[in-house]
């Protein structure tokens, strides 16, 4: 991948970081998240929250059927998911619709937007039970057929490519790569190839002499599509991530983007190049604001804690300890990482939208203390 990148740098001249982790992460032969066979779990790189326990799955597949019945039960009901990782999620939720809401089950079709040719591999297999209900479909397709239901993705806005820039000295700079005299590759500042003003504008938001931001377009461009093919429903985001009055804090002054390789963060992006994750948190300020722009209003924002609790995933593992006493302390272990502070529960957030709808009274922005049903 070095080599590879080395000779686009000399033949063209210095490109983009947004281009530089696009080619790093999904070159068709040499991409991390397109050539590799194992990124995720134990064997990879990094665990998800379907990796710690199907419940992830089976609290999304209970947020899910209730959409459903808000939508008064339609004949044909369409959830799709935008990046679906190995398919394990997907498989979680159909176990949970299969067994809890029948009639959401049965009226469900899942549709998968991917553009791993192995991962979709990986999908198919995971879900080949599931298949007659399953699709696969890109992103233009999906624009000529709007539809009423739910939208999911999992930890997919922090692997979009991102820009970086700075403010310095009353002027923008951008991030560039190229290679020095021993062929290495090297970031440098450079004049923009953009104006990033409207970005900033939509957070009403400008950063302070010197810090260093991405710039995430591909999340904007994102949230437009899904805008166009949502008639009516909501967007279910969830990824790690803040608000823009997080990310503005001092100690976000140089930036979020890391790497992820065997497990083991990585703040060098150039090494291991296309055998390791690169990411940039997301910012979830930007996500509402341009939703707000293409009517997908906010239905709420918590952590993935506040999302499963309140989901009722401790009522599930109590109900599990009446009938197999040994899997509900695995669970129980399992649902700690998830939900607590010290685990995933925190770091996760989770970002509801509705498009078509008045604001949505949804089990998980009631908190489970308070909650009657």
């Amino acid at each position: 991948m070095a080599d590879y990148l080395a000779q686009v740098i000399k033949k063209r001249g210095s490109i983009t970081f947004k281009e530089f982790m696009n080619l790093a992460l999904y070159h068709p032969e040499y991409g991390y998240y397109t050539a590799r066979q194992s990124q995720l779990g134990k064997a990879g790189d990094f665990y998800t929250s379907v990796h710690v326990s199907p419940l992830f799955g089976a609290m999304l597949g209970r947020q899910i059927a209730e959409v459903f019945y808000i939508l008064s039960s339609p004949a044909s009901f369409i959830v799709t998911e935008f990046g679906a990782g190995d398919g394990a999620l997907a498989h979680d939720v159909f176990t949970w619709l299969e067994k809890e809401h029948q009639d959401c089950f049965k009226a469900l079709t899942y549709q998968i937007v991917e553009i791993s040719p192995e991962l979709r591999k990986k999908q198919a297999e995971a879900l080949k039970e599931y298949l007659p209900r399953v699709k696969w479909v890109d992103s233009e397709t999906l624009e000529q057929s709007p539809f009423e239901g739910v939208i999911l993705s999992n930890e997919l806005i922090d692997a979009l490519p991102v820009h970086i820039v700075k403010f310095n000295q009353g002027q923008w700079l951008e991030a560039w790569i190229s290679i020095d005299e021993q062929g290495n590759l090297i970031q440098q500042w450079g004049d923009v190839s953009q104006d990033f003003n409207d970005y900033f504008k939509l957070l009403d938001w400008y950063p302070k002499e010197g810090q260093v931001v991405e710039v995430n377009l591909g999340a904007l461009k994102w949230l437009d599509t899904v805008s166009k093919v949502l008639k009516k429903g909501i967007v279910i985001t969830i990824d790690y991530g803040y608000l823009i009055q997080e990310l503005e804090q001092p100690h976000r002054f140089d930036g979020t983007l890391l790497c992820y390789h065997q497990h083991t963060v990585v703040k060098d992006p150039f090494v291991n190049l296309g055998e390791q994750d690169m990411t940039s948190h997301a910012n979830f300020t930007a996500l509402m604001k341009q939703g707000e722009k293409n009517q997908l209003l906010t239905s709420g924002f918590m952590t993935q804690a506040k999302f499963l609790l309140n989901l009722g995933i401790m009522e599930v593992v109590e109900e599990m300890s009446k009938k197999d006493p040994q899997e509900a302390r695995q669970q129980i272990l399992a649902v700690k990482k998830l939900a607590f502070p010290e685990g995933m529960g925190e770091i996760f957030k989770v970002l509801i939208q509705h498009k078509g709808l008045d604001q949505p009274q949804l089990r998980c922005l009631v908190p489970f203390h308070k909650q009657t049903r």
